[in-house]
């Protein structure tokens, strides 16, 4: 089947599948959940020793138990296919839907379900509702479109085009995968090439 993620968590190797999440280890690869399509794992600031998945139908939460990662549930209340997250630094989800538009959802204090969400779109100063990506750098909270950089206005609850981002990558064009490393250099995909 298909392998959508591998990273490592404490140590851990996790592996996120068509069949589920597997934790690899010494040559082997172990089932600790069977709820398909393990899209990505991120590990919470917010509630330290925890970490989710996301899912073909939502999230999944974890556990930093004995050494180990342990599955405890699927949080409920928010069931899209949930591929493409990072946690802001007031622990908000912010989540892009390929063909929908961005989520941001709050967790609730017990981890049990999505306590509040909030949908974002064109109406909202996104230029498309399609081929949206979100992404941490310099730890904001910026989404990537075909059209430049967007970043969330807290006052006004909306999206504005990012002068600092746009500057900072041009010329690149049809941004589809930033990543910050530990050097603060950042990573691109850009109309299928890779560069720093």
């Amino acid at each position: 089947g298909q392998v959508w993620y591998l990273g490592v968590h404490n140590g851990i190797l996790m592996c996120g599948h068509d069949n589920g999440t597997y934790v690899v280890s010494g040559g082997r690869a172990d089932l600790i959940n069977n709820i398909p399509g393990g899209w990505k794992y991120l590990e919470l600031k917010h509630f330290p020793g925890f970490m989710i998945g996301g899912t073909y139908n939502g999230i999944i939460l974890f556990r930093w138990e004995h050494g180990s990662w342990k599955y405890v549930r699927q949080i409920s209340g928010f069931n899209e296919s949930f591929r493409v997250f990072e946690e802001d630094d007031e622990g908000n989800i912010w989540m892009s839907h390929g063909f929908k538009g961005i989520f941001r959802v709050r967790l609730s204090d017990d981890l049990e379900t999505v306590a509040d969400q909030r949908f974002y779109t064109v109406a909202d100063g996104l230029p498309s509702n399609y081929y949206l990506s979100v992404f941490k750098i310099k730890g904001k909270i910026i989404i990537a479109s075909e059209n430049g950089i967007f970043e969330h206005v807290p006052g006004d609850d909306r999206f504005v085009e990012s002068v600092y981002f746009n500057q900072l990558l041009k010329p690149l064009v049809k941004i589809s995968y930033l990543k910050e490393d530990q050097e603060g250099n950042i990573w691109y995909v850009s109309d299928n090439r890779t560069g720093v």
